[in-house]
């Protein structure tokens, strides 16, 4: 057979017939593949020694290949290369491959990483694109040949272009796997250790939305002491990713922008598992640590969101986080009309945080008409599938939000959100037991739940509990302890510890009450803001100033003026003009 191939090659006996003579050597190959006749190894490596010795640089490899792997004649790597090197020097570039990778692992021949890169970049400058993959994988995993992913890169991309399948792959790898900065690796990291890409995502976008959501219930408080409402900021800082330096921001700006130009690759689709997998997470991580930076609108966040919808379009649950994008401008135009839409979308499709986020604009009136049932049926909807925040937020919405309102239905559903292991939930039916709201009152089973939930870290609980060991209620008085507590929930951000840090100072220490008094109203907490106001209006006899912080109190917190104000009959033009920056 092999004599009838090298016949019509040359043309001797016979019309020369190139194409003929390549049929016969492919029967050669099928002898050793079993391909239509039976498997013949052997023979078919006799008849590639003919050919070999006849000058078919084809043969030559395949031959090389055979002796390589042992196939129809006893293994000898030394033999192989040699076949390739003869190979080689013909410009066959799948033998000039083999002969590289030979060099490499040192079968055959010593060992020379250096000759082995320089084979193989031959072969991939003569464009052979498996050459070029093979060259850019080393490049990628370092060990003999230095770490270089942007040449890795370029011949990846290089490869891809040309359909190459492999280097389609390999380039998705190296932008999804290798180009992520470490801070996107711990992120990628914990997602795995606390339980897969879902859950972590379901519940860090559940501690930010539930902050949001306790933040509106909180609009009716009425800014007294004892008032239990936990200001939306407080959750949003208690929730907070850790704190990134700038050069690891830099990076990551940067491999948000390698990801999002890969994204535009024509045949990403190949890989639409795994890079909407990553560019969900890596949306999301940026829109929970970089939502204040630049007031949200620097170019990471551009990069996130454009990941965010990459992700959605794909079919991840990242709807609701892109709806928050939109619900507080980060990276786009605030747009609350959108971001109601899109949190409605999302809800429909079974995100439990979406459905509490879309009852409280439907509760708020805010890019959609109110409507208190709508928002009802949501949390229940949300509730039923099993989120404990969702129990925790009826309770709350019949507390302060639901008309009628339902002490007694509150306490029920607060029970059964701290049953679930709610801490809000359980620190908030402490206090319903303590006041006797809705429940009879217990102080000593007040303070039990209220142990449970603030040695677990509940800020809120913290202060309830320092308030009770402050007056001796419920439990022995203890101000050293109350002191502890009120600084541990203000070093997690929570307002309400500064005040009762301000009240244990009061008036023995009245300067040092005031400072903590204006780091509170600083911060936000409407109670405090009132305290200053009536503060410069006592005692620092300064009417403008008093009016102009309690007027930031009602604008925030949506009530009627102070009365101490009103019994100062503050003229209608001074109410009316006043600011405070």
């Amino acid at each position: 057979m092999l004599e009838l191939s090298h016949a019509f090659e040359l043309g001797f006996g016979v019309q020369k017939d190139l194409q003929k003579a390549v049929t016969l050597l492919q029967s050669a190959r099928h002898l050793t593949e079993g391909r239509g006749i039976a498997r013949d190894p052997a023979e078919a490596c006799a008849l590639y020694q003919r050919a070999t010795d006849a000058g078919d640089v084809d043969a030559t490899y395949l031959l090389g290949r055979n002796y390589e792997g042992g196939i129809g004649v006893p293994q000898d790597p030394r033999r192989a290369v040699t076949l390739y090197r003869h190979a080689a020097d013909a410009r066959n570039n799948e033998a000039t491959m083999r002969l590289a990778t030979c060099f490499m692992e040192g079968n055959g021949v010593a060992k020379d990483p250096a000759m082995a890169v320089s084979l193989l970049t031959r072969a991939a400058d003569a464009g052979h694109l498996d050459s070029a993959v093979a060259l850019g994988r080393w490049f990628v995993k370092g060990g003999d040949v230095p770490i270089d992913l942007h040449r890795a890169r370029a011949l990846f991309q290089h490869s891809a272009d040309k359909g190459n399948r492999d280097g389609m792959y390999e380039l998705a790898s190296l932008v999804l796997d290798h180009r992520i900065t470490p801070i996107a690796q711990r992120c990628l990291i914990k997602e795995e250790a606390e339980g897969g890409l879902q859950q972590q995502q379901q519940q860090r976008c559940d501690g930010l939305q539930r902050g949001g959501a306790a933040g509106a219930c909180c609009a009716q408080r009425d800014g007294g002491e004892d008032d239990d409402a936990v200001h939306a900021q407080h959750q949003w800082k208690l929730r907070l990713p850790d704190a990134v330096t700038v050069p690891e921001t830099a990076a990551l700006l940067l491999d948000l922008k390698e990801l999002n130009l890969f994204l535009q690759q024509p045949f990403v689709g190949l890989f639409q598992s795994k890079t909407s997998a990553l560019a969900a997470v890596l949306g999301q991580y940026c829109l929970f640590t970089y939502r204040y930076a630049e007031g949200g609108n620097g170019e990471i966040a551009h990069q996130a969101v454009a990941l965010l919808q990459f992700a959605t379009d794909a079919g991840r649950d990242t709807m609701g986080d892109l709806a928050h994008a939109y619900e507080i401008g980060f990276g786009v135009q605030k747009d609350m009309q959108k971001a109601a839409a899109l949190f409605q979308r999302a809800a429909e499709a079974g995100n439990v945080q979406a459905m509490i986020k879309s009852a409280f604009c439907l509760l708020d009136g805010e890019g959609v008409a109110r409507d208190a049932e709508k928002a009802r049926t949501l949390l229940q909807r949300a509730a039923d599938a099993g989120s404990s925040g969702a129990l925790f937020l009826l309770g709350h919405c019949y507390e302060y939000r639901f008309v009628p309102r339902d002490n007694e239905r509150a306490v029920t559903f607060y029970q059964r959100a701290s049953d679930a292991g709610d801490l809000q939930a359980m620190a908030q039916l402490g206090k319903c037991i303590l006041n006797g709201n809705g429940v009879a009152k217990d102080p000593a089973r007040a303070v039990s739940l209220l142990e449970r939930a603030a040695g677990t870290g509940e800020s809120g609980a913290m202060v309830t509990l320092g308030r009770c060991l402050a007056k001796g209620e419920g439990v022995p008085r203890d101000l050293f302890r109350a002191q502890a507590l009120f600084q541990q929930a203000a070093d997690e951000g929570n307002t309400d510890g500064l005040l009762g840090l301000a009240k244990l100072s009061w008036p023995r220490d009245k300067a040092h009450a005031v400072a903590l008094i204006q780091q509170a109203a600083d911060a936000g907490d409407v109670t405090a803001m009132h305290y200053v106001g009536e503060i410069l209006h006592r005692d620092a006899h300064d009417l403008v100033r008093a009016v102009a912080w309690c007027k930031r109190s009602c604008v925030v917190q949506g009530g009627p003026v102070p009365g101490y104000l009103l019994e100062a009959r503050i003229p209608k033009i001074l109410w009316r003009n006043s600011t405070h920056e």
